[in-house]
């Protein structure tokens, strides 16, 4: 946020300084009057102090998904960045409208005390207290129409609306004790709980709320074309943050903005003409240049035609695949196996069970360890026992510490991947597993080399894996792109692109003469399906 407030203190010293210099170096006749009513437009800064209304429980805030005990939240504060253009314009002496476009943040701490029973080191109970937290980080875009009353040459009341969309909607809760300062809510000593984060639930997407308030017009120059507006709004939220709850925005805004509502200037009488330059010589002729492209439908036996029409028929489908919980090794190995896939942060931000689509049943169990991390992650309380395993044969007989180190490099894989807290995490070994497969068979002694995951939340942690997948099958299958370009002078590069309307599908690029023939298989590069009932285009680019 004060990088973002940086900048737009940035950008309106620049505006004045701006200002300053063209005042400084013109000096017109106007056909106004210095306050006379007059179109304007401009930029506004400021900042809310935001102070937000509720009346709900814990229970109600979480509706048993989110974890939280507060007898009830009532209010919070915070502040929040916001700021905008505006178009003004007169509808009536000393009447404007204002027509505003913002960005505001709505953001606010709700916090609750209660009292409760600490633990001391002693193993017994004493009264102490401890504190409710709600960080809600909420944000809105949309418009603010004001009318403005000028009382006076500079002074303006404001009355209308603000209405739009909320953007940003994510919270941060814990509970912590803050008195006194020893103890834990339980035997263990841990001062927070019910730490979770995430998307605020059952958050409303509209933006809805009065709005009142003043400004002072001071102007930047003798031009009166420019002014710096100290203003202030009283907003008061109509529309609850959450559809479920009695909770609201209201907020006190202060700024300023910069408005520019320029003259109408009587014009100068125009100097007598200079005598023309003479022609300038005429250019030298263009290099000789000639590209086309055409395309062709190629059919499965490589059949080519005329394509006219593309038929895109989707299939829509929900797969559920069962979760295995154990993680195979190599013979005399601790190492996790490369199968075993890892992610990138960008992909761990976004994973879902969607991610997991179009892989087959052995590609989804080989995501199991970041599916179990992410479980973990969403799902603070749940811990999770690792018995290592080996197959009691060979190199690894009797090989306790081969066992213990697999069920170490399993753990380390999610505290590192995932930032699991290693406190919930156990580790045992053992030879072979409680349930052992066949040991006269080669794929038994295989299954053997484990580690299995067990957890007191099984249902939560390795529960089968739903995800929905979109066959495409297209009509015709390959489309056939055929480019030429010739030129006296080369070709540097070339690009043959497909798209519908503002989409951009598949691109062709490369370097010097562009190749005879393109293929585009839709059938197996299905990302590049159009899927839009708009003309599908394609174009040359040298």
């Amino acid at each position: 946020m004060f990088r973002i407030l940086k900048l737009a203190l940035g950008i309106l010293l620049l505006t004045v300084v701006f200002v300053t210099a063209q005042e400084q170096r013109r000096g017109p006749v106007y056909a106004q009057e210095p306050y006379e009513q007059r179109n304007s437009f401009g930029l506004f800064l400021g900042l809310n102090y935001n102070q937000h209304s509720a009346n709900f429980t814990g229970a109600e805030w979480g509706e048993d998904l989110i974890p939280n005990c507060c007898p009830r939240f009532e209010k919070g504060q915070g502040i929040g960045l916001v700021f905008g253009g505006f178009y003004s314009f007169p509808i009536m002496p000393s009447f404007d409208i204002s027509i505003r476009l913002h960005y505001s943040e709505l953001n606010a701490l709700l916090s609750k005390e209660e009292n409760v029973k600490v633990w001391n080191s002693a193993g017994e109970q004493r009264d102490g207290i401890f504190e409710h937290t709600v960080d809600a980080k909420i944000s809105s875009a949309g418009i603010m129409p004001l009318i403005k009353f000028y009382s006076t040459d500079n002074l303006a009341l404001m009355a209308g609306f603000r209405a739009g969309v909320l953007l940003g909607k994510t919270f941060a809760q814990k509970e912590e004790i803050t008195s006194p300062s020893w103890g834990g809510f339980d035997a263990s000593g841990s001062r927070t709980r019910h730490e979770v984060s995430g998307d605020i639930p059952n958050a409303s997407s509209i933006d809805f709320a009065a709005v009142l308030g003043v400004s002072y017009s001071l102007p930047m120059g003798k031009s009166y074309e420019w002014f710096i507006e100290p203003e202030a709004f009283y907003i008061l939220g109509l529309a609850p943050l959450a559809s479920n709850l009695s909770w609201n925005a209201n907020a006190i805004s202060g700024g300023i903005s910069i408005k520019y509502a320029p003259r109408k200037i009587i014009p100068a009488i125009k100097a007598p003409n200079e005598a023309p330059l003479p022609p300038l010589p005429p250019p030298p002729k263009p290099p000789k240049f000639n590209a086309f492209i055409t395309a062709v439908s190629v059919e499965a036996d490589g059949t080519e035609s005329p394509v006219s029409k593309i038929r895109v028929e989707e299939f829509l489908s929900r797969r559920i695949h069962p979760l295995l919980n154990y993680v195979f090794f190599d013979e005399g190995s601790a190492d996790i196996p490369k199968k075993y896939s890892r992610m990138s942060e960008k992909e761990k931000d976004a994973f879902s069970p969607n991610f997991l689509a179009n892989l087959k049943t052995m590609e989804v169990y080989y995501q199991v360890l970041n599916i179990v991390g992410n479980r973990m992650k969403r799902f603070p309380n749940t811990t999770l026992n690792l018995i290592g395993c080996n197959s009691n044969q060979g190199v690894e007989a009797g090989n306790l510490n081969l066992s213990k180190k697999r069920a170490e490099n399993v753990k380390d894989f999610l505290i590192k991947e995932w930032g699991i807290d290693p406190e919930r995490i156990s580790v045992e070994a053992k030879n072979l597993p409680d349930v052992p497969s066949n040991a006269t068979r080669k794929e038994g002694i295989e299954e053997n080399r484990r580690v299995e995951m067990r957890s007191d939340f099984n249902e939560i942690l390795f529960e089968p894996v739903a995800v929905r997948d979109t066959i495409r099958n297209t009509n015709p299958p390959i489309l056939r792109f055929k480019p030429s370009a010739s030129s006296d002078v080369g070709i540097k590069s070339w690009k043959v692109i497909t798209y519908q309307g503002d989409i951009l599908l598949k691109v062709f690029e490369g370097k010097g003469q562009p190749p005879a023939v393109l293929e585009l298989n839709l059938q197996e590069e299905q990302e590049y399906v159009p899927l839009l009932n708009q003309d599908y285009k394609y174009k040359l680019v040298i």
